[in-house]
């Protein structure tokens, strides 16, 4: 995806007309629609809460999956023209035409029901993308597409043994009836202790060892290394690590904040500083109840663009503990305190949002994300924020505007 600048957004022509398919240009749009307003003056806050109470659009995996079937027809202009029943047809032509099963699973669903979920749902499982990979006969890299893009998760993941398996198949134009055969092979592998140099949990080695396959002969060693070596941590090492920086740079600031009005006697050691204190200087705007918990994100008028994204302090511990994989949201949050704590108050505007997206896009590359995305309504709302002349400020504000029922009603 094309790395978005300040100049892109300030510049962009708000006039022109743009078709329901166009979600990275609707999403630039909205932007430059709130610079023309005045965004950055003394109600940026409102505006933008304003903006994602009533123009904010969640495109679903749904929305994604239809787009890419209606461009792969050949067609232009808006891809919603195409009714329901037309894209649930094709979906299934395609996946007879390719001998692709319904599913990796026995399942005794209609295929027509599993069509239609997967042309609606907000978001599917990333089994279910490697499954329409195989059905639609897609490229690998618009297979790793929707991982990043559609589902907002991590590229193919190197360390899972299916997901080399549909790797390898998706590569090497396989069929799913091959990639079924590799699956069962590897369920009845033994395990042999592992011989090979290197550290067997660094995610660059181990992609490295995958992108190198190039035979069945190559694929059958890779899944008995991925046996053989131990899996301490499930997720990306690569993903963890970055966490771990971004968080210890975080919470520095955080605490450098909270003592620099304290003398040396007041002030709290950083070995003292609490996930939960950490939480509380990113979201300043949220009231907490009587037990000192932040108000939950699903009383939010906001929720369907805000639930599920708060860096908590359960979460930061069950990340740091290994219980939870990392999300791109996890880091963009950190990476957003972090720019914004570290920007001088004089910054221009310009400056600060062009380094916001270059480090959140330097961080997404290196853990294999995908760059940031504008049509995401969450990371629409960082970058708006970005816009303005205090973005922890405005991040907060629209956080508790978003618990008050009669805030904008009109």
């Amino acid at each position: 995806m094309k790395k978005i600048t300040y100049d892109d957004i300030s510049n962009y022509d708000t006039e022109q007309t743009l078709h329901p398919s166009d979600f990275t240009r609707i999403g630039q749009s909205r932007l430059a629609r709130l610079i023309e307003d005045g965004l950055s003056e003394d109600d940026d806050s409102d505006m933008i809460y304003h903006c994602l109470k009533n123009n904010m659009q969640m495109v679903s995996f749904g929305d994604y999956l239809r787009r890419y079937i209606f461009r792969r027809l050949g067609r232009t202009g808006d891809y919603t023209s195409i009714s329901l029943h037309e894209y649930r047809q094709i979906l299934m032509e395609s996946f007879r035409e390719t001998y692709t099963p319904r599913s990796f699973h026995k399942t005794t669903t209609r295929f027509s029901t599993l069509a239609e979920g997967w042309l609606t749902k907000p978001s599917v499982s990333r089994e279910t993308v490697f499954l329409l990979g195989f059905g639609l006969n897609m490229p690998l890299e618009d297979v790793s597409a929707f991982l990043t893009d559609a589902l907002k998760e991590q590229d193919f993941n190197t360390y899972d043994p299916r997901e080399v398996i549909f790797w390898y198949c998706l590569k090497n134009r396989k069929g799913a009836g091959e990639a079924i055969h590799y699956l069962e092979e590897y369920d009845r592998m033994d395990f042999e202790e592992d011989q090979t140099q290197g550290d067997p949990d660094s995610t660059i080695v181990i992609r490295e060892k995958v992108f190198r396959m190039k035979d069945e002969k190559d694929l059958k060693a890779g899944l008995r290394y991925l046996l053989s070596t131990e899996r301490s941590y499930p997720f990306s090492r690569t993903c963890f690590r970055t966490f771990q920086e971004l968080y210890q740079e975080a919470r520095m600031l955080a605490w450098e904040s909270e003592n620099e009005t304290f003398d040396n006697k007041q002030a709290k050691k950083l070995a003292d500083f609490s996930h939960g204190e950490f939480e509380k200087k990113l979201y300043a705007g949220i009231s907490a109840d009587r037990s000192g918990n932040l108000r939950k994100a699903s009383a939010s008028d906001l929720q369907k663009f805000l639930s599920q994204k708060r860096l908590s302090r359960q979460r930061i511990s069950q990340i740091l503990s290994g219980k939870t994989r990392v999300s791109r949201y996890d880091l963009m949050t950190l990476v957003f305190y972090n720019i914004s704590m570290e920007c001088d108050p004089d910054t221009k505007t310009e400056k600060r949002f062009n380094a916001f997206v270059s480090a959140v896009n330097e961080v997404l590359d290196r853990c294999y994300m995908g760059r940031l995305n504008i049509a995401n309504p969450y990371e629409s709302f960082l970058l708006m924020c970005m816009l303005t002349n205090g973005p922890l400020i405005a991040f907060g504000d629209v956080w508790d505007y978003s618990y008050e029922n009669d805030h904008w009603d009109e």
